[in-house]
């Protein structure tokens, strides 16, 4: 199963599943991160979602597709969402 999601997510660069739109993210993220001691958080607003995420001491992973330059320094940066094996 979750082969079949990273291939459809390494084809089309998404996951499309429906999340429930009341969901607390930041209390889920605590919880999972006290849970797994691990968090993987995905992100569209590059410099504002990265700073956030190390300033709650998360490390970062950023997917550069295009090899963008950006102000703030990611813990990991990826050119492709299969380099995420390496990481994980």
């Amino acid at each position: 199963m979750i082969d079949e999601k990273l291939d459809r997510v390494a084809k089309r660069g998404w996951l499309d599943v429906k999340v429930d739109p009341t969901i607390d993210i930041f209390a889920e993220i605590q919880k999972l991160k006290n849970e797994k001691n691990a968090i993987i958080l995905a992100h569209y607003y590059q410099d504002a979602d990265i700073q956030g995420a190390l300033n709650a001491g998360m490390d970062t992973i950023f997917v550069n597709h295009i090899h963008a330059d950006f102000s703030i320094t990611p813990t990991h940066t990826i050119y492709h969402l299969k380099e995420l094996e390496s990481i994980l």
